[in-house]
């Protein structure tokens, strides 16, 4: 349900065109003027927008009509029998969609949103060429203009003493104030969607953020959640359904548990991420987990998969492989945060750590040097900080 209406909400203007143009061509007798959509308008518009071709029977043009249709046993007297309100067009939309083809629930958001996208959009363009405009229309620059500035203030205001960065706790308080908040839901940002872009922005962990690092990540942010809204929605309900303590976090056993279900990896293929790529899925939400708590968040686990999509190259996965593989030394050795020569040598230097990092096309380090160069201080551990920085400078620059 909140996956539809989304979808409304987003094609709200192009649905409401249609609406107004169909019930203006075809109106009821003796109403020159129609507010409402006349049975007659709605047989057109499913016409002009390739109903039949979607899937939609033309004996269920009619059904699909009847169901949108709230019934009224006092109405018996007048045509709006054979009208239908705009609420009641959006429903018999989904009912069209309801009707065509093989039925599944999770899939109906997708199906949906095709007909949307694809169908009501051609029965636009049969409207003449304003409407025709319309249709094909994009957002402009001046709401990412806006953005900004909304950004700029609410840092201003939440920046109490000046420091030019902010807190996760001022961050959180300036976003829940509920002004704040309805203005970010104008742009289509949710205080979940704020609380996943500090996550992102905050690469170092160290739980403070500038405003350029703000609208850095906005940007990404914005351009990564591109036709991903309705999948992120998904996943976030995935996640309440797979916590089965209502504890707010998942651990991996149960991260992988959901990613066992068939509705969900289809979701995350149309994201771009195969099934091949769920281990690195799970790597990628791993890493943006740094509140030092067992199991990852609803939001680190979007933080993840954005930055998988926006940021899937191979170095950047294996660098999330190399990370899983030191968390798992340290756990070993009693989870300190560092690791010795020696665990390095038992935990990296096997077959099935160069076979992944073979298979992802990157150089396989000869990890015992890399120890010996990054051990510095000649104490005998790495922290991961020292490790990954290591491993990016290699993989980045692959020929120096």
């Amino acid at each position: 349900v909140l996956e539809c209406c989304m979808l409304v909400k987003q094609h709200r203007q192009v649905l409401d065109e249609v609406y107004r143009h169909y019930s203006k061509r075809v109106p009821l007798p003796s109403k020159t003027n129609a507010k409402n959509m006349s049975y007659g308008a709605w047989l057109s518009f499913l016409e002009a927008s390739g109903a039949s071709e979607f899937g939609l029977a033309q004996p269920d043009f009619g059904l699909a009509f009847a169901l949108g249709k709230e019934m009224r046993i006092d109405e018996f007297r007048s045509w709006r029998g054979m009208e239908i309100s705009f609420g009641e067009f959006v429903v018999a939309v989904g009912a069209a969609v309801r009707l065509s083809g093989d039925f599944t629930p999770d899939f109906f958001p997708d199906r949906f949103a095709d007909f949307l996208e694809e169908h009501v959009v051609r029965a636009l363009r049969c409207c003449g060429k304003a409407a025709a405009t319309l249709a094909n229309r994009v957002a402009t620059d001046a709401t990412t203009s806006k953005l900004f500035a909304l950004v700029g203030e609410v840092f201003e205001r939440a920046d109490e003493d000046q420091s030019g960065f902010l807190t996760q706790a001022e961050f959180n308080f300036a976003i829940r104030q509920r002004a704040t908040e309805k203005a970010f839901k104008e742009h289509g940002f949710s205080a979940e969607d704020l609380r996943v872009l500090f996550k992102r922005v905050d690469v170092d962990g160290s739980g403070t953020v500038t405003l350029e690092e703000l609208l850095d990540g906005l940007v990404k942010m914005k351009r990564s959640m591109s036709g991903l809204d309705r999948t992120i929605a998904f996943l976030r309900k995935a996640f309440d359904e797979a916590d089965k303590d209502r504890s707010g976090s998942l651990s991996k056993e149960e991260f992988q548990t959901m990613l066992s279900s068939t509705a969900v990896r289809s979701k995350l293929e149309q994201t771009g991420i195969s099934v091949q790529d769920l281990d690195d899925l799970w790597a990628a939400v791993d890493a943006h987990d740094k509140d030092s708590e067992e199991g990852v968040s609803p939001e680190e686990m979007i933080a993840g998969l954005l930055a998988l999509r926006s940021d899937g190259s191979q170095a950047a996965r294996g660098v999330n492989f190399v990370h899983q593989v030191f968390k798992s030394a340290d756990e070993v050795t009693g989870g300190t945060g560092q690791i010795s020569r020696e665990s390095v040598e038992i935990a990296f230097c096997t077959d099935e750590v160069g076979e992944r990092i073979s298979k992802l096309q990157l150089k396989v380090p000869d990890w015992l040097a890399i120890f010996d160069v990054i051990d510095i201080n000649g104490d005998g551990m790495l922290t991961w900080e020292e490790l990954g920085h290591g491993i990016r400078a290699m993989w980045d620059t692959p020929d120096k």
